[in-house]
């Protein structure tokens, strides 16, 4: 796989610009394990859904906000879509936008303005169509529904077998040899415009595959890896990280138990809680800024919201040490050989360079919502 980084942090701006607007608008909000709309029924307003099963069979006449662990929408959205979880499939319409971070996600329906997508695995059926463009970010990507306009993606394998209204603009995978092909433009293929693409080696385009534009490929340079600045990176990371988690034991102990409980209870709702808490802050604190009274409390929302993240993941650390020490069953253990040993293991995965963005910010993600669950049991 290729770095994300980019385009991730290009999402997240996407999404933060997008759900400005739920900030001053009501919604109903439906909180608990399985949550359907059923067929016939009617959400005059936003609706804004927390839960493991998520089903949509009606219709929402408003924004759907849904974080769980299964999504489906089978009926209509009148405005646009944001969520995350483990699967997400869209079989009816949006006839707004669709941002969603999950870990398959299936169209297979009508989205009548831009899907932007993160995740491991995409696919477009041949049933769906998307009119505006798409924009995919992860793994691999099977297209075989109809795009109105542009394509743009960045991950590891693509499979193009539908018609695109414009240009597509690819980067994938920079290794060779790799059997399927990175790129694969398959019999069903119609671009109208353009294919400009970044791989390892050429891609595998079919000889009846209906391009009109250019067919552009270019290769990655070879880059030299600097082991040793890689380690300094890491060494720092890592100490500045089991510093802070010394500090969180030693002055809030009873707090860091009930954080990483929390996300071990519900990892799913709590992932959902903090994706939704890292796009909305920075947008309150912008909001705060334009007024005189809200100044002094955007500053210090902001102040804290830095803190917080630099510390959160911290507590998914001990998390991880804490599962990994009882897997092997040690008797003799104590909160802090949990920090020391989940730390330095996930903080080695965030320095991988092609997969270490991604489990950071899922990291940061979990860390937020735990912290928020805490605020509001306080509360």
């Amino acid at each position: 796989m290729i770095k994300t980084r980019k385009i991730f942090i290009f999402f997240i701006l996407i999404i933060c610009l997008f759900v400005f607007p739920f900030l001053v608008s009501a919604g109903e909000i439906k909180n608990r394990k399985n949550i359907t709309v059923e067929k016939g029924e009617v959400i005059n307003e936003n609706l804004y859904a927390f839960g493991e099963n998520i089903v949509i069979k009606g219709k929402v006449e408003g924004d759907l906000i849904a974080f769980g662990e299964n999504i489906k929408i089978e009926g209509e959205i009148e405005g646009d879509f944001i969520g995350a979880g483990l699967n997400i499939e869209i079989n009816g319409t949006i006839k707004g936008g669709v941002k969603v971070v999950g870990e398959s996600i299936t169209i297979n329906g009508i989205v009548e303005k831009n899907i932007y997508a993160v995740g491991p695995y995409l696919k477009t059926t041949k049933d769906s169509k998307t009119n505006w463009s798409l924009l995919f970010a992860g793994a691999e990507a099977n297209l075989e529904g109809e795009i109105g306009r542009n394509l743009n993606m960045i991950g590891s394998r693509l499979v193009i077998n539908n018609k695109i209204g414009k240009d597509a603009k690819i980067r994938l995978d920079k290794r060779e040899g790799l059997i399927p092909k990175a790129l694969i433009v398959e019999d069903g293929a119609d671009i109208s415009g353009n294919i400009f693409y970044k791989a390892g080696e050429d891609g595998l385009v079919s000889e009846t595959a209906k391009i009109k534009g250019n067919l552009g490929y270019s290769k990655y340079k070879n880059e030299k890896k600097n082991f040793n600045s890689w380690w300094w990176k890491f060494f720092i990371s890592t100490f500045s990280a089991l510093f802070i988690g010394l500090v969180l034991i030693s002055i809030m102990k009873g707090e860091t138990l009930k954080i990483i409980a929390s996300i071990k209870e519900k990892p799913l709702t709590t992932l959902g809680k903090g994706t939704l808490i890292m796009f909305l802050t920075p947008i309150v604190c912008i909001v705060l800024l334009f007024t005189i009274i809200g100044i002094p409390i955007s500053l210090i929302l902001l102040l804290s919201y830095i803190i917080i993240i630099i510390v959160t993941r911290v507590f998914v650390g001990i998390l991880i040490g804490k599962l990994i020490l009882q897997k092997l069953k040690i008797k003799k253990t104590s909160l802090m050989k949990e920090m020391v040993v989940g730390v330095i293991l996930l903080w080695f995965i965030f320095s991988l360079p092609e997969i270490g963005f991604m489990f950071s910010l899922i990291a940061l993600w979990l860390g937020l919502g735990a912290i928020w669950n805490l605020i509001q049991k306080k509360v």
